[in-house]
């Protein structure tokens, strides 16, 4: 290995003129890992991550939450409400909840027929004040069945919108404000069934798109125990929402009532958990049979394997077009050519957070919106450079034959394209992962433990340490079945392996889970 490191140096200097430092395998001291962590080795080249690790804190999920106020507006409440609080209660709840990201309103007043005064659901403060200045009507009958058609038409598309913008509407909780101060007069023939149906299609909406909850919330104003009381009782427990009852309409109020519009917060367990080197290739060069090489760029190519294409392997988008240079192989491009498909300066966004740009994702045929394609529970980005296929679950198909399927061979840092058992005990990672409880936050706690993480001497510029960076990704999922889509969360160790392979001392090389600072991926939560 050593001297393969210093053929990189020779080859690299000759092309390029710029200086390569050679790491030499010594033994090793105490180094610094990112600001705080420190390891003491005791094995050459080898580290460990153990400890108790949780889910995410359900707390720290911001999800959005989408609230309908929708308001009667017929000719009866210029006389229950002459004073226009049903104005007043609407905007008290658009006061406390638009200056937070995540709210949105669609504002809908009803009495002959329905109007959807925003258009949908916005955060327009514009839009949302002058609709609830329309609430100031007061004339016609009172149309139930079109209110509810109406909130039904504004939710779904909000919901389409969610799935096409985040990926998912998987989190969104959708409230609704219903109020009224009588029984449905309109359609004619059978206005009461009528609006029991309609009501009945709205909630239906939980059975057909996968949302994080929906609930109405139906509140009367008028005489207890009339007939648009009891109506209402009804109403509200089809909605599985809370009844509200104001006898004069100055007590008309929806915050606090018991009603949450706070966002939902669902507890997450782990489903797997990848640890890798991003800087360590399992493969083999000429007949030395399978090792673990160096890939200095983290771009899926080995080292010697840059040097033999003439591709930089300290840059891993060698002809700068967005797309790095293993996936270009992968893809039968030319790495050293820019692509017409992305050229340098576009596509070079990262929409789900995954590690491939959304070019690389067009290239790859892969879902830029969401970091697990082929939702086989290995990231896409893993599997690109690891030599799994990104879009399709191959996590139990095992093509070097070497008896270990594709999700154990990645897991242990192995390709699983080679036949690497021989190197099984020497590199091979040795993982597991535990249910040990929950903790008092209501967080599912794993005794999760990785050991064999080998470093390896890369490449770096002169006058700039050497690093290798160990990713760590944890896959979860919401435990109340929302979704059958993973959520990831990604943390990072980066090594100073030049001051790792130069100094000299005993070492403890473990570091422990909560010295790890986790990136909650939220735009691609399931």
């Amino acid at each position: 290995m050593v001297r393969l490191l210093h053929l990189y140096k020779d080859m690299w200097r000759k092309k390029i003129g710029v200086l390569i430092q050679t790491i030499a395998i010594l033994a090793l001291a105490a180094c610094s890992v990112g600001a705080d962590l420190e390891f003491i080795q005791t094995q050459s080249d080898r580290i460990s991550i153990t400890g108790e690790i949780c889910s995410q804190d359900p707390f720290s999920i911001t999800s959005p939450v989408n609230i309908s106020i929708v308001i009667d507006v017929s000719g009866s409440m210029a006389t229950t409400d002459p004073s226009l609080f049903r104005v007043s209660a609407a905007q008290q709840v658009v006061n406390k909840y638009l200056p937070k990201e995540n709210y949105k309103f669609q504002i809908i007043k009803f009495s002959n027929a329905a109007e959807n005064l925003t258009s949908g659901f916005t955060r327009d403060p514009t839009i949302i004040n002058s609709a609830i200045g329309a609430l100031s009507q007061a004339d016609g009958g009172t149309n139930y069945q079109d209110a509810f058609n109406s909130t039904r038409s504004g939710i779904e598309q909000e919901i389409i919108d969610l799935e096409d913008n985040q990926g998912s509407a998987a989190t969104a909780y959708f409230p609704i404000l219903f109020l009224s101060d009588g029984v449905p007069t309109l359609p004619s023939g059978n206005p009461q069934g009528n609006a029991i149906s309609a009501l009945n299609l709205l909630m239906g909406i939980k059975n057909i798109y996968t949302i994080g909850d929906l609930r109405l919330h139906a509140a009367f104003l008028g005489a207890a125990n009339s007939a648009g009381y009891i109506f209402m009782q009804q109403v509200a427990a089809i909605g599985l929402g809370i009844f509200l009852h104001f006898q004069n309409a100055s007590d008309i109020s929806f915050l606090d009532q018991g009603i949450d519009l706070e966002p939902l917060h669902i507890p997450y367990s782990l489903v797997n958990l990848f640890v890798l080197n991003m800087n360590a290739i399992s493969g083999s060069v000429g007949n030395s049979g399978p090792t673990i090489l160096p890939d200095s760029d983290m771009d899926g190519l080995p080292d010697y394997r840059e040097l033999e294409l003439g591709t930089n392997p300290l840059n891993p988008d060698t002809d700068g077009d967005n797309t790095r240079d293993g996936v270009e192989i992968l893809r039968l491009s030319n790495p050293l050519v820019q692509d017409s498909l992305c050229p340098g300066g576009s596509n070079a966004q990262d929409q789900d957070l995954d590690g491939l740009t959304d070019c690389e994702e067009a290239k790859l045929f892969t879902d830029e919106k969401y970091f697990d394609t082929d939702e086989d529970g290995i990231p896409d980005l893993l599997e690109v450079i690891r030599g799994t296929d990104p879009t399709i679950p191959d996590v139990s198909l095992d093509p070097d034959s070497d008896g270990r399927p594709n999700v154990d061979e990645i897991k242990r840092n192995l390709n699983p394209n080679y036949n690497d058992n021989s190197i099984l005990e020497t590199y091979g990672y040795q993982h597991s992962l535990n249910f040990v409880g929950i903790n008092a936050d209501g967080l599912y706690c794993y005794n999760a433990e990785y050991h064999n993480i080998s470093l390896v001497p890369t490449l770096s510029l002169s006058g700039q340490n050497a690093s290798n960076e160990i990713w760590i990704y944890l896959i979860q999922r919401p435990l109340d079945g929302s979704t059958d889509k993973n959520t990831v969360a990604l943390g990072k160790i980066i090594v100073d392996v030049t001051a790792f392979y130069q100094n000299l001392g005993d070492f403890n090389n473990e570091v422990h889970w909560s010295q790890i600072p986790f990136e909650y991926l939220t735009p691609v939560t399931p």
